[in-house]
């Protein structure tokens, strides 16, 4: 297309004459100094981005190329209305008509070039955006274009398709589309094979698509069989071919097809893989492989006569064949070490790797077959136990198939750190540790010990039974000086429970130890205070030792002046869990002891703002410390004592996990007047305060509101009230313990009343209103008294009866009992 662009006849020379008062005022002046900058800014919008503006004196010349004579009277026009603008001259070119308007979008080495015609600069800047970058542009400005909005979506449409192109063209004639090529990736193939021709803009005409599959290379083809079930993996050039391979399949055989369309195959693959899956299919199990030009093939036949057939018929195609022995079905080896040696027994998938264990020092072979059926790394793994059993006095190990297990003692200290090393490092890979029980050489007696200084230093010595006990063990002390322990079997039962119990007794003595002679464990040292005394004899009591057979024995000093604390009113303490597991103590303890106790079992994380004063009310130190158990299990949260109230609350992720945590607390300590709102990740939110009262009116209805624990709940309370006129209950956490109970029994209780209000305010039950016969009164307390706790805490407001019971008449027969109500399940708490 030479020549595309014509000049639009000879220059227009056009001058504005701004009327005879103008043209007056104007003539013979100076220049304005922003004619120029004026003029610039009424063409400054994309639709003028072709238009070049120059001035000589106050008249104003227009050049660019333009797509339609309407383009050039609007610039002319918008720079002729500028005040000060004597006339105005267009060198505009005007580009060639071109029909149909091309546009060609070709991919060359994955490099996008665009070509053809642009109705206007602004549709240049929309495809590029579209083509992204690296884009070539050789596109020009053409006349003759179709419907903008038409074009824009027909290239963007087809940009789409160049885009998943490593080589092809994508060409429009007007809005005829034609598409040819080969995706980029398969991918990319899998994505414009999905893509329907319905998906082409109404506008549009798809009159040829082909698109090839991704370029593979290496081109690559699989093929597995197990006598069950044949898997075809890799590439493939055809989906016909495809089909031809699975026909040749054996009848009942499973077929697995995971092939994938893409060029770049061999010349002759076709033959060449329909050869070696014919011959596959006569083995009891093997593979066939095609990488470019090179094939393989192997696997195990089941006779003398299969091996040699399938030998006949590769030979011609030169391909690699390679065949195994007899295959075992269920492949193991067995090892046993004892006094002389490492004894083998079991498979091998060949001689040189018997005769290499033969030639091992104190290892027999001699039991060992040569069979087919090891699986991947089988070698690796009899390297690996024999190492393991080198370590050891005594001990057995297997593979059985994939699967190893090891059993032994080991023969030193040394020994038993190596082959923990080894173990955590795992089997080879492609096999699996199951199961391992190596046992530490032997320590008669066991014995250990863990001692606290005066100056607050810890050492431990003597026996654990591994590293896993040592590190809980170091873990558990705030900081260790000394760690000269061994690992080693012997060591009694619940060895690292009790030792771990007890390393938080020991922390609060100012100095003490604890010790396992061999046949009895015991704590002993010494306190400076009586309230250190109580501490840690509280907190012995509450691990169980005693009953376990420990002696304990702690010592005070003799009586020694010592100022007395203030008193502290209101009595407050906190202790809050972030996020991260810092855990921070503020306001006041009773003890040193309890200070640095609660320090060192919150962990390594503690920022600690206690300062110690009198005025603990009773059960403080039993109740901080079960709460900071409670506290360390959530996720993050806040435990506090203040006003003579205790309060948890925070985060965990399970309703589960709640209620287990909340069962340890109540074990703890007493709950009963504790706040309690603990937040599970997997039940609805916490609500504070946690409020609800169901009103009974004169009619009998009732009406529900506050918050329920569950959607269950709140549908059992509507039952169990009968004639409800409004609910507006919400679903929360936060509930008091024996919510349920508490509310089913004043809903019980409101039944017998003529009116009145069963509620919890936040903190506590009550019940009021207005029964009809004393007796009325008796059964709603009769009901309350079903609540939790008896009833104890519920606050009773029942106005005196209306009415006297009639006295029924004498010699009156008894009536008769009313019918049994209809009896809901009640839900879980």
């Amino acid at each position: 297309m030479s020549g595309i662009f014509l000049r639009w006849g000879v220059p227009a020379f056009v001058t504005v004459i701004g009327g005879t008062v103008a043209a007056v005022a104007t003539s013979g002046s100076a220049i304005p100094p922003d004619l120029a900058s004026r003029a610039s800014v009424v063409i400054a919008g994309p639709e003028f981005e072709w238009a070049r503006l120059s001035f000589d004196m106050r008249d104003a010349t227009i050049s660019g190329t333009a797509t339609t004579e309407a383009m050039i009277d609007a610039a002319v026009a918008k720079v002729a209305a500028v005040h000060g603008v004597r006339s105005v001259t267009s060198k505009v070119v005007l580009a060639e008509y071109v029909s149909p308007f091309p546009f060609i979008a070709t991919v060359d080495d994955g490099v996008l070039t665009l070509s053809g015609g642009l109705p206007d600069e602004e549709a240049r800047a929309e495809i590029l955006a579209i083509a992204g970058q690296g884009a070539r542009d050789e596109t020009r400005l053409m006349s003759g274009a179709p419907n903008r909005a038409n074009w824009v979506a027909a290239v963007t449409y087809a940009l789409g398709y160049a885009t998943q192109l490593d080589e092809g063209e994508v060409a429009l004639a007007d809005l005829d589309l034609t598409i040819s090529g080969r995706a980029k990736s398969p991918e990319a193939y899998a994505a414009l094979a999905a893509t329907d021709a319905a998906d082409t803009p109404s506008s549009v005409t798809l009159a040829y698509r082909e698109v090839q599959p991704a370029l593979v290379s290496p081109f690559e083809w699989r093929a597995e069989y197990d006598g069950r079930k044949l898997s075809l993996s890799g590439a493939t050039p055809s989906e016909t071919l495809v089909g031809e391979l699975e026909a040749l399949a054996p009848a009942g055989t499973n077929v697995s097809t995971s092939l994938v369309l893409a060029s770049g195959a061999p010349v002759e693959f076709a033959t060449s893989a329909k050869l070696l899956l014919q011959n596959l299919l006569k083995l009891e199990s093997g593979s066939a492989t095609i990488s470019d030009g090179t094939s393989t093939l192997t696997g195990s036949p089941a006779d003398a006569a299969a091996a040699e057939s399938v030998r006949v018929a590769m030979t011609p195609s030169g391909a690699a064949v390679t065949l195994g022995p007899p295959h075992v079905s269920e492949y193991w080896l067995s090892a046993e070490r004892g006094g002389g040696g490492i004894v083998l027994d079991g498979f091998v998938p060949d001689a040189a790797l018997r005769d290499r264990l033969e030639a091992l020092d104190n290892v027999d072979a001699a039991g060992l077959e040569l069979g087919r059926g090891a699986p991947e790394r089988f070698e690796s793994g009899i390297d690996f136990v024999l190492e393991t059993l080198r370590r050891m006095s005594e001990g057995h190990a297997t593979i059985q198939g994939t699967v190893i297990t090891i059993e032994g003692r080991a023969a030193t200290v040394a020994d038993f750190g190596a082959i923990e090393t080894r173990l955590e490092l795992g089997a080879p890979q492609g096999l699996i540790l199951a199961s391992t029980t190596v046992k530490p050489p032997l320590a008669t007696p066991f014995t250990f010990a863990a001692e606290k200084t005066a100056a607050g230093q810890f050492s431990l010595s003597g026996y654990v039974p591994g590293a896993a006990a040592r590190r809980a063990l170091v873990a558990g002390l705030p900081a260790v000086a000394s760690d000269t322990t061994v690992i080693a079997d012997g060591n009694p039962a619940d060895f690292e429970a009790a030792a771990l119990k007890a390393l938080g007794v020991l922390q609060l003595l100012d100095r003490g130890k604890l010790s396992y002679d061999g046949a009895s464990w015991s704590l002993s040292g010494a306190v400076d205070t009586p309230q250190e005394a109580f501490a840690a004899e509280s907190a012995f009591a509450a691990t169980g030792l005693r009953t376990a057979g420990w002696t304990y024995a702690v010592s005070l000093p003799g009586a020694v002046e010592t100022a007395a604390l203030p008193v502290v009113d209101p009595y407050v303490w906190r202790a809050q869990k972030s996020a991260n597991g810092t855990i921070a103590f503020t306001g006041f303890l009773p003890t040193e002891q309890l200070k640095r106790y609660l320090a060192g079992h919150a962990g390594a994380n503690v920022v600690d703002g206690t300062t110690l004063g009198a005025g603990a009310p009773e059960g403080f130190i039993p109740a901080a410390i079960g709460g900071l158990d409670a506290l360390l299990e959530l996720d993050e949260g806040t435990l506090a004592h203040s006003a003579g109230s205790w309060s948890l609350t925070g985060k965990l992720p399970t309703t589960t996990g709640r209620y287990e945590l909340e069962t340890a607390l109540r074990a703890a300590t007493d709950t009963s007047a504790w706040h309690v709102a603990i937040q599970a990740g997997d039940a609805a939110p916490v609500v504070t305060p946690f409020v609800w009262s169901a009103v009974k009116a004169a009619d009998g209805s009732f009406a529900l509101s506050g918050y329920v624990p569950t959607e269950e709940v709140r549908r059992f309370a509507a039952v169990r009230a009968g004639k409800v006129s409004s609910d507006s209950t919400l679903v929360g956490s936060g509930e008091p313990q024996g919510f349920i109970a508490d509310s089913l029994a004043g809903l019980d209780a409101l039944l017998k009343l003529e009116s009145g209000e069963v509620k919890y305010d936040g903190k506590s039950w009550s019940i009021s209103g207005q029964p009809v016969y004393a007796a009325d009164a008796d059964a709603a307390r009769a009901a309350i008294a079903t609540a939790s706790g008896g009833g104890a805490g519920w606050a009773d407001a029942l106005a005196e009866p209306t009415q006297v019971a009639p006295q029924p008449p004498p010699g009156a027969a008894e009536p008769a009992a009313p019918a049994a109500s209809p009896v809901a399940t009640v839900p879980p708490q």
